[in-house]
Order: structure tokens, then C-alpha cells, then sequence
């Protein structure tokens, strides 16, 4: 009755989008002015992780603002490296306040980013509609959002 509706639906596993990450087929999007893609926070936040893991805290925990800056730039640049992305391509005012903020967690992101989820579940659940499969990211500066596989 609904075949014309199946649908197969591959994704990449958390530790696949690490090993070897498709920078080339969103890279671009670095370039574009005014912030209109939020992948600049994909490789922040990927930055933020692995300073978490080498340090044991999240960036701007730490008392010194401008040393802790230094550090987690070097971080961004690693990752950036990793992926093959020019550390360039992240400007330094997004830099600036992933360190400023410190790891908080804020309840109107964490509402947004909460919903999505749950609404992807409800899909697979109800095996009615066809689930995201890629990143969901979030800018809740700009409001907009990318539904990415890295």
C-alpha cells in the first residue's frame, strides 16, 4: 500500500564523521559573508571537545581570558588541520566568544536543539516519515540552521 514511501536511509556513525571527515563538500560555505552557514561552529565545537579532553574543562573555564584564548586557538587549529579546512576560514570573533561563554549551557538552545531531536525520534518510532541523517547545527545567534554530513 505506502512502497512508493520506503525509503533506505544511511548515515555515518559519530566515530566515521571523526576518522575521515568530507570537509571538501561543505568547506565552501567558510567563505560565505554575513554567517549564513553555521559550520563554523561544527569545527568550534569539535575544537571545544578536544580541549575538554586534553585539558579536562571546557575553553574560558580557566582564570586567564587572553591565555586561555591562545590555547584553544591552537586547538581550533589542529582541527581545522585535521580536516583540511585553512583556520583562516573561522574568524576570530566566533573564536572569542566560544571561549567567552565558557561551556554554558543555555535553556533557549538547549529548548531548540531538545525539539529537534525529539521529533527525529518520533519518526524513527512511528516509522511514518523519513528521519534527518546528518548534523543538525544550530546558530542561535542568526536563528538558522544545516542539516549536514561531515
Amino acid at each position: 500500500r505506502h512502497s512508493c514511501d520506503v525509503r533506505m536511509v544511511r548515515t555515518r556513525s559519530v566515530e566515521e564523521e571523526h576518522a575521515a571527515p568530507a570537509a571538501e563538500d561543505w568547506a565552501w560555505m567558510l567563505e560565505v559573508e554575513g554567517r549564513e552557514y553555521p559550520h563554523a561552529w561544527y569545527l568550534l565545537l569539535r575544537a571545544a571537545d578536544r580541549f575538554r579532553a586534553t585539558q579536562g574543562r571546557w575553553p574560558g573555564e580557566g582564570e586567564d581570558g587572553v591565555a586561555e584564548l591562545a590555547r584553544f586557538r591552537e586547538v581550533v587549529g589542529g582541527v581545522c588541520a585535521d580536516m583540511g579546512v585553512p583556520p583562516s576560514r573561522i574568524e576570530e570573533e566566533l573564536v572569542q566568544e566560544m571561549v567567552r561563554y565558557g561551556g554554558s549551557e543555555l535553556h533557549s538552545i538547549a529548548a531548540v536543539v531538545g525539539g529537534m531531536g525529539a521529533q527525529e525520534v518520533t519518526k524513527v518510532l512511528l516509522r511514518q516519515f523519513v528521519p534527518a541523517s546528518g548534523t543538525f547545527i544550530f546558530n542561535g545567534v542568526t536563528g538558522k540552521s544545516a542539516l549536514c554530513v561531515f
